[in-house]
């Protein structure tokens, strides 16, 4: 009897190792990652010259804005501010000094992500630089940013800063 079981442990132990090894090298290539394919996503196709680019997707500020204590604590007790997602945006701007301009006509206002110095604004919100319907939205060799206002028939301008410069007033 006592030899049986020697047999019955000599013959486990190599099937388990052999079994062992088979097994790592059918999950072995399911822990390998397969290299990723970047494709450039742009607009308009080849052979055409392009003019647009993919580079990321923007949901809200909390990508640039950077976050204090009391704000990271406050948004831990009572929720993420749900006001702070892209609602409606319309006109999309990038000024070259890492500021991205997105006029949102659902706000009513200009969101501007400043990844530079990690800030997040919001134009137009009050005095004689409020805006209706923010469509469009650009900037000048000088920083200043020219707003289109399509309810208010204006253009409306903020220097680099988003102070409100001026507007012109509709005929």
């Amino acid at each position: 009897m006592q030899e049986i079981k020697k047999a019955g442990k000599n013959f486990s132990r190599p099937f388990i190792r052999w079994a062992a090894i088979v097994l790592f090298l059918l999950f072995l290539p399911a822990c390998a990652t397969s290299p990723e394919k970047k494709v450039d996503m742009i607009w308009p196709l080849p052979p055409e010259t392009p003019r647009i680019k993919f580079v990321k997707t923007i949901d809200s500020a909390e990508e640039v804005d950077k976050e204090s204590f009391g704000k990271s604590v406050l948004g831990f007790l009572v929720g993420k501010d749900p006001t702070a997602h892209l609602q409606k945006p319309y006109g999309v701007h990038y000024d070259g000094q890492d500021r991205l301009f997105v006029a949102d006509s659902a706000w009513k206002k200009i969101l501007m992500l400043d990844y530079k110095k990690k800030d997040f604004r919001i134009l137009g919100l009050d005095g004689p630089g409020v805006l209706t319907k923010p469509m469009g939205v650009t900037t000048d060799a000088a920083g200043r940013i020219y707003v289109s206002d399509t309810y208010g028939q204006r253009v409306v301008v903020f220097d680099s800063d988003g102070k409100f410069l001026l507007a012109n007033i509709p005929s």
